[in-house]
C-alpha cells in the first residue's frame, strides 16, 4: 500500500542540511525540489531567512513577484541588516508594482552594503516621491 503522509524530512535531518539541499536543488535548475525543501525548512522554523528569500527568488524566477513579496518581507523582518534580504525586498516590491511601498523602504535606514544599490533602485521608480515627475 502506498502512503498518502507527506513526506517528512529524517528526524536528525538539520534545517542547515536541507538549505544546502535546496539550494544545490535550486541552483540545478530542480526547482520544484527546491520548492519543497524551502517549505519542509519552513514548517520546522516558520522564521528562516534563508528559506523565506529563497522562496522569493523562486516566485520571481517564474515572474511572480508578488507571491515572492511575503517571503523577502518575511526574511528582511528576520534580518533588516542583511543587504541582499533588504535589496531582494525593494527590488519585489518594484517588480511588483508597489512602489509606494517601495519608496517607504527606500525612506527607510539602508544596510551599509546597499547604498549604490538603493540608488539604482530608486532610479527604477516611475515618479519621486513627491508625485513632481519622473526621476532625472
Amino acid at each position: 500500500m502506498v502512503s498518502t503522509q507527506p513526506l517528512q524530512p529524517p528526524t536528525s535531518f538539520s534545517a542547515d542540511q536541507a538549505l544546502q539541499q535546496a539550494i544545490s536543488a535550486h541552483r540545478a535548475g530542480q526547482l520544484r525540489e527546491a520548492h519543497r525543501l524551502y517549505r519542509l525548512i519552513l514548517q520546522a522554523q516558520p522564521n528562516h531567512p534563508d528559506a523565506h528569500h529563497n522562496l522569493g527568488a523562486l516566485a520571481l524566477q517564474h515572474g511572480n513577484p508578488a507571491i515572492g513579496l511575503p517571503h523577502f518581507h518575511a526574511a528582511w523582518q528576520a534580518r533588516p541588516d542583511y543587504p541582499q534580504y533588504w535589496q531582494s525586498y525593494a527590488n519585489a516590491l518594484i517588480e511588483a508594482g508597489q512602489f509606494d511601498a517601495a519608496r517607504q523602504l527606500l525612506a527607510q535606514p539602508i544596510p551599509p552594503a546597499v547604498p549604490g544599490d538603493a540608488v539604482s533602485l530608486a532610479r527604477r521608480l516611475p515618479g519621486r516621491a513627491d508625485g513632481a515627475g519622473p526621476n532625472t
